[in-house]
Parts: C-alpha cells; sequence; structure tokens
C-alpha cells in the first residue's frame, strides 16, 4: 500500500507541475495550416499536420459487440433548457433575462482573466490582394486596410502582443488574393485551469435549481 501512495503521489505532482510548464503554440498558414505545440518551447508534443505516419488498417476488421439496450426507465437529469423553463414559470421573463445578464458578465470577466496568461510574441500577417479588375483590386486593398488595423486593434487590447507585423499590399497582377501568416502563442496552463475552475464554480452557482422545483412539484402530488 506504501508503493502505491507514493506512485500516486508522484503522479499528482507530476500533473502540478505540468500545470506550471508554459506552452508554445505556433501557426502557420502558406499554402495550408500548420500548428505545432511544444512544451518549454523546446519539447513538441503535438503538431498538424501529424508528423507520425498512419498505421496500416487491418484486413478483417474486429466486429464490434452491438450496443447494449439502454434502460429509458432511468431517472433523466434537467437539461438547461428545462430549468430556464423552470424559472420562467417560477419568475418570468425578467428572472431570465436577470440570468443572461449575469451569465454575460461571467464570460467577459472570464475572458479578460484568461488573457493575462496569454501572450502572443509573434505575430507577423502578410495580404496580398488581388482581383480580376484594378478597381476591385484597390477597393479590397482598402478594406482589407481597415480591416486589419481595426482587428489588431482590438487583439491588442485583450490580449499581450509582442512585435506584431502586418502588411496589406495590392497586386494587380494578381487575379486571386494570397495570405500568409506565422504567430507565436505563449501560455501558462496554472492560470488557465485556475480561471477556468473559478468561472466553472461560479457558473454552477448561476444555474437556475429546476430539479428543486420539480421535488417539489412531485412532493405536493
Amino acid at each position: 500500500m506504501a508503493v502505491v501512495g507514493w506512485v500516486l503521489l508522484a503522479l499528482l505532482g507530476l500533473i502540478v507541475l505540468a500545470l506550471f510548464v508554459p506552452i508554445r503554440i505556433q501557426i502557420e498558414h502558406t499554402q495550408s495550416w500548420k500548428v505545432n505545440v511544444r512544451l518549454f518551447g523546446a519539447i513538441s508534443v503535438w503538431s498538424f499536420p501529424s508528423e507520425k505516419k498512419p498505421k496500416a488498417e487491418p484486413e478483417q476488421a474486429q466486429t464490434e459487440p452491438p450496443p447494449k439496450a439502454t434502460d429509458d426507465k432511468r431517472e433523466k437529469k434537467p437539461s438547461l433548457l428545462d430549468e430556464l423553463k423552470a424559472m420562467f414559470k417560477e419568475e418570468g421573463v425578467s428572472g431570465v433575462a436577470a440570468f443572461f445578464k449575469k451569465l454575460v458578465e461571467l464570460l467577459t470577466t472570464t475572458l479578460r482573466s484568461l488573457a493575462r496568461f496569454i501572450t502572443i510574441r509573434k505575430l507577423s500577417l502578410c495580404i496580398r490582394a488581388g482581383k480580376e479588375e484594378a478597381d476591385q483590386t484597390a477597393l479590397l486593398y482598402s478594406q482589407l486596410c481597415t480591416a486589419t488595423a481595426a482587428g489588431l486593434a482590438v487583439l491588442s487590447q485583450a490580449v499581450r502582443v509582442k512585435k506584431p507585423c502586418v502588411r496589406v499590399y495590392p497586386d494587380f497582377l494578381s487575379e486571386k488574393t494570397d495570405v500568409r501568416l506565422r504567430t507565436v502563442i505563449w501560455i501558462w496552463p496554472f492560470g488557465v485551469v485556475a480561471v477556468g475552475l473559478k468561472a466553472l464554480v461560479k457558473f454552477l452557482l448561476l444555474l437556475p435549481k429546476a430539479k428543486t422545483s420539480q421535488l417539489k412539484q412531485t412532493a405536493s402530488e
């Protein structure tokens, strides 16, 4: 039993240590999308497209056992829609509107808290705007300049962005638009997990207690 306890303690220590390991995500787009996730910025843990070769499928696929028949008599847990319906019956439109207002506030504060643990250390975006006609190319170039400037401003206010480089060029010799993107994102998992757990607890406290109302109805019956 002592050995099992030490093994569980070691696994718990590894999980806690992993939460404090920074994650580096590199995203590239030239002709296709490429994503690479690394621990400490050096140890590759996941990539897209996958670098591993797909395993050969067996000649005879094993037949899966038929799914077991589910018991329809099991008590179904009330869904969020059922809880909102119960809230509407008890508190009316004002109660549902107050719930969604608090939910929006929770999402806003959660996103702001998550932004503290996410940093874009490199952002390189190059767009060559091209259309069939010169006037269409000029119009597209103007629209892309406005959109990229506004998007970069919003992104910089949401998270920390270091070394941004966004360029838009008109290409009157091409009939299509070419986009090249390269960005490096650093994430601190311990902060993301802490914010997520805190938001989950607050969300559960916001949920209407439809199950309680159902129990009261069954008791009265």
